[in-house]
């Protein structure tokens, strides 16, 4: 393998316009494939209408691309949610599993999100 043709480690493979190192200033900055890691890594839970608001109307695939490709852990619950029809709709939840925190915050910081090193 050339030097050109370096092989990026898994924590930074996925978000291609993302130099591995990069700064960001806030959680806004960050692609998609991050806010999402980095709103469970926060503590909340979300299911698939959730992330609209901050660019992922894929969130299974989203889960599933961070679990295959980066190993992260969730844990996954059926809920019921109200619907526009005044029914209730079941859909998955997902929390990061407490077991894959400091895997999770060790990609957040590889893809930039350097606060979270700097607050320890």
């Amino acid at each position: 393998m050339s030097q050109s043709q370096t092989r990026k480690s898994p924590a930074v493979t996925g978000l291609s316009h993302i130099k591995a190192g990069s700064r960001f200033t806030t959680r806004d900055d960050l692609d998609k494939q991050a806010r999402i890691p980095l709103t469970l890594f926060e503590g909340r839970m979300l299911h698939r209408f959730k992330p609209e608001v901050i660019g992922d109307h894929t969130l299974n695939s989203t889960i599933s691309t961070l679990a295959n490709r980066h190993g992260l852990l969730f844990e996954r619950a059926w809920i019921k949610v109200p619907n526009q029809f005044g029914s209730r709709t079941p859909v998955i939840e997902y929390a990061l599993a407490v077991s894959s925190h400091d895997s999770a915050r060790r990609l957040l910081i590889a893809w930039g999100a350097h606060w979270l090193a700097e607050a320890g």
